[in-house]
């Protein structure tokens, strides 16, 4: 069984997020990669990538987390009013809201 790994997509007005849906079909490969972090920010990224990778959103009270070893969860973590890109209360308030989200998940589990 491939192990779970949680990623923290980062600061959502930097360039973590190009980052992590970049390696996502990558990491699906070794891993079942579970993605914590503002989900109208990485569907964008995703979309302008046009990436095919597999990807489960759910919200982070969705408990517990269904993982399928060929799909990507992903948590989303901040505001819900649309994409951030540029640096501001919100896109702290989405990254530090990913971080504790992806340490919890890594203490209680799944990942």
């Amino acid at each position: 069984m491939k192990p779970v790994i949680a990623i923290s997509l980062g600061d959502p007005a930097g360039i973590s997020p190009e980052v992590v849906a970049k390696s996502l079909d990558d990491a699906l490969s070794r891993c079942i990669p579970v993605v914590f972090g503002h989900r109208p920010t990485l569907e964008r990224v995703l979309k302008q990538l046009s990436s095919g990778v597999p990807i489960d959103f759910v919200e982070p009270a969705a408990a517990p987390l269904v993982l399928h070893p060929d799909r990507v969860v992903a948590v989303h973590c901040g505001p819900d009013d649309g994409p951030i890109d540029r640096p501001d209360d919100r896109a702290a308030a989405a990254q530090f809201a990913a971080l504790e989200q992806a340490v919890d998940s890594v203490l209680q589990g799944p990942c």
